[in-house]
């Protein structure tokens, strides 16, 4: 019996059959990019398959909430439910957790799935910063047999295991011996931005008291609940192509076969990072609800003033002058990490200096025009890596 009781109702499915599950969890921040993630899912969707999507918000607007639950209606094979976190777990158990600015309470709601899909034997998990470019009923066809998850390699993590300077790879390296699990440097690592999650084996094996028993001995974890779910699991894993869980979005060349777009560190709403794969993002945006879509494009048009730009600008050089003084009196390990900084503080600057030069309002036209055309469909002449992009709206009710 786990050690954290789900005191919410009971779950059941949506649909008697071809019933689809898809869980997902927010906040009120993220809430208007979940919203954007099921319009990708409905648009490239198949109209033969029902999609059961349930998304656990914490401190969401019940407004906005009653608008995405409103919007969802149009499609016929869908079934768009919200729980509210507080009513099904008890967040004071979890006030020790670890929690920053980028990861917050959220990221921890999918390690509580067998307890809040009790009814399912299998469901697939999507983090809110996702975009679908093929249907995701593919991924819940996979056999998991008796292995707890399926998902796809984190490369960029497993070459930070295998650099014997890199600071979150030595960390998770330090957890994993404090959890007592055997973790090598060439030992796999997925991303759990994308899973399939075999919710019968992981009731049967209580992975719920494992994954919370790892978290009392873990300290600081860079990733907690990937790294959570790394150790746990390992061994009970299978590897899906990375196409759906495509990390390399601003490299179209990289993402011209992606199934499943995750923008992952770099978001598409921030103004910096807009232009390439992110306007996939913006094309999908403009398909959820239109007071969700709107506040979107209402950030993103105040981010892309020349006062932020300013700020921003002078901010990335103090932080890159102490990269480039303190260095010298650093031993190996830190140089490493400053050096890395530096790299990226660089590019930062450079974009900014790009986009200051253009104006971010101009150089995004598919920004700017989104708020009068968030009610309709994109036109088929429109393309998402050369591909014409279905129409969602008339797909659900044919």
């Amino acid at each position: 019996m786990s050690m954290l009781k789900y005191r919410g109702k009971n779950l059941m499915p949506a649909f008697p059959g071809r019933n689809i599950p898809v869980f997902m969890a927010c906040d009120k921040k993220y809430l208007p990019h979940t919203m954007t993630a099921v319009a990708s899912i409905m648009a490239q969707g198949a109209r033969h398959h029902c999609y059961d999507i349930v998304i656990l918000s914490h401190h969401a607007d019940p407004r906005d909430l009653a608008a995405a639950s409103e919007w969802a209606q149009q499609f016929g094979n869908c079934s768009l439910r919200f729980l509210e976190a507080g009513e099904c777990l008890d967040l004071w158990q979890m006030r020790d957790f670890h929690v920053t600015k980028t990861f917050p309470l959220t990221v921890y709601f999918r390690l509580f799935a067998p307890l809040i899909f009790q009814n399912y034997d299998k469901i697939l998990y999507l983090d809110s910063d996702t975009v679908a470019l093929g249907d995701v009923a593919e991924l819940l066809d996979l056999d998991l047999g008796n292995d707890l998850i399926a998902a796809a390699h984190d490369s960029h993590f497993e070459g930070e295991l295998r650099n014997p300077y890199s600071l979150p790879g030595t960390r998770f390296l330090e957890n994993a011996a404090r959890c007592k699990v055997e973790y090598r440097q060439d030992d796999p690592y997925f991303n759990s931005g994308v899973m399939v999650m075999n919710l019968r084996a992981m009731r049967e094996e209580d992975t719920v008291d494992r994954f919370l028993g790892m978290l009392c001995w873990m300290k600081e974890p860079m990733l907690p609940d990937q790294d959570i779910l790394n150790l746990a699991c390992k061994g009970r894993v299978i590897f899906f192509h990375s196409a759906w869980n495509c990390l390399e979005w601003m490299d179209p060349e990289k993402s011209h076969e992606a199934k499943l777009l995750h923008f992952a560190g770099k978001k598409p709403w921030d103004f910096r990072y807009a232009s390439g794969s992110g306007s996939c993002y913006w094309a999908y945006s403009r398909l959820s609800p239109p007071q969700l879509h709107q506040r979107v494009v209402g950030a993103f048009r105040r981010q892309s003033s020349v006062s932020v730009n300013v700020k921003s600008f002078f901010r990335l050089a103090f932080h890159l002058a102490r990269c480039i003084v303190f260095p010298p009196f650093t031993n190996a390990f830190r140089k490493e990490k400053f050096a890395r900084k530096r790299r990226d503080y660089l590019l930062e600057m450079r974009t900014l200096l790009r986009q200051w030069r253009n104006r971010a309002a101009l150089r995004f036209p598919f920004v700017s025009s989104a708020p009068e055309r968030c009610k309709g469909a994109p036109s088929r002449s429109e393309t998402l890596f050369g591909k014409p992009m279905p129409g969602c709206i008339e797909a659900a009710h044919n």
